[in-house]
């Protein structure tokens, strides 16, 4: 996410170029901070990205203070700003950056409001996301993942007393989400008992971060009573200052590497890393 005013710089980089761009806000439009930069690009689709800028403004009433969002849209094949002329009531969501999935950019509500909301770049347009399962709807559940891999919006929402999580995925049409894994941590812990902090098996104790969700093609398996081939999920976590792999299908636990020393907080953000050519 990011937060400031009109006067603070920000860039567009490709690490895999080493080219940079510096990107200068639109005009001055009486808004109070940004919330958030969202890059929203398809390097499959198009060679150009989208900027989107949600705005804070305040409008002072007779009776009132209100807060709301504005967006603003920088493109980079016409090199200019553009900003919508809607504006909506403030949310908390929007101080995070938004995940862009199917063409369009995602921010999810973990209170029990459940105001998600996605944005379709291209229309313009802002629309509610589908319910949760009546299950998620209590004060104990805690935000573990919210992200998009390889064409699938994926989320992770954990009970507090809990050790068992559920995988989501977002329909394609946005009609629901659908159960994609019920995964249990007890190999994980076997794997790492420093996690549970000498504490509780819970999850508010359990020192990991889910960093990615990403979509496998599993190898051919021998069991007759499955499919030769499966479509799998590998989970991508830090556990205390280790990355690591957890493949859900072969319930097996693999080391990436060593990370920076840090002291584990319960949130963690990760941000995929794609090559292109494609020009800033």
């Amino acid at each position: 996410s990011y937060r400031g005013t009109y006067a603070d710089p920000y860039y567009i980089c490709n690490p895999y170029t080493r080219q940079y761009r510096p990107i200068s806000c639109g005009g001055e439009h009486g808004f109070i901070s940004l919330c958030s930069v969202n890059l929203a690009f398809d390097v499959l689709k198009s060679p150009h990205y989208k900027l989107v800028c949600v705005w804070l403004l305040k409008k002072v009433t007779e009776t009132e203070v209100e807060f709301h969002h504005q967006i603003e849209i920088y493109s980079s094949e016409t090199a200019s700003w553009k900003l919508l002329e809607n504006i909506f009531p403030a949310q908390d969501i929007f101080h995070k950056t938004g995940v862009f999935w199917n063409g369009s950019l995602h921010w999810f509500d973990p209170s029990r409001r459940g105001n998600s909301v996605y944005f379709i770049v291209d229309l313009e347009l802002l629309m509610g996301m589908p319910k949760l399962p009546p299950s998620y709807d209590n004060d104990e559940m805690l935000l573990k993942y919210f992200g998009e891999c390889r064409g699938h919006l994926h989320l992770i929402q954990v009970h507090a007393s809990r050790t068992s999580f559920e995988i989501l995925e977002m329909m394609t049409d946005y009609q629901g989400w659908n159960t994609r894994y019920v995964v249990n941590v007890s190999e994980l812990m076997n794997a790492y008992p420093e996690i549970t902090q000498g504490v509780s098996i819970q999850f508010q104790h359990l020192a990991f971060s889910v960093l990615l969700v990403q979509d496998e093609k599993a190898k051919p398996i021998t069991n007759l009573k499955r499919a030769k081939e499966i479509d799998s999920l590998i989970l991508v976590l830090q556990i205390l200052d280790e990355a690591v792999y957890y493949d859900l299908e072969e319930m097996s636990v693999k080391k990436i590497d060593r990370l920076a020393p840090t002291i584990y907080s319960s949130r963690r953000d990760a941000f995929q890393y794609i090559e292109t050519l494609a020009s800033v």
